[in-house]
């Protein structure tokens, strides 16, 4: 759902500099295409991990992530 992605939107913006969120509608339509939108949520997420040497943990939650390898490094939300 969008009110949960902007609500991890909300507490990422606390601790880390975030992309832009992605708009739910387009200027010419009143939405966008589903596909479209989760594509533009896919990238927002994947440019968030490229963005950040450490993943961060509230991230990881909402994904459902219990590790995470970045680099040399492992990441662990147990």
């Amino acid at each position: 759902r969008n009110s949960e992605f902007q609500n991890l939107h909300r507490k990422l913006r606390k601790i880390i500099q975030t992309p832009d969120f992605p708009s739910k509608r387009n200027p010419h339509l009143r939405t966008k295409p589903t596909k479209q939108r989760r594509q533009e949520l896919e990238d927002y997420i994947q440019e968030i991990i490229y963005q950040n040497e450490d993943v961060p943990q509230v991230l990881l939650d909402f994904l459902h992530v219990k590790h995470f390898h970045t680099g040399n490094k492992i990441s662990s939300a147990e």
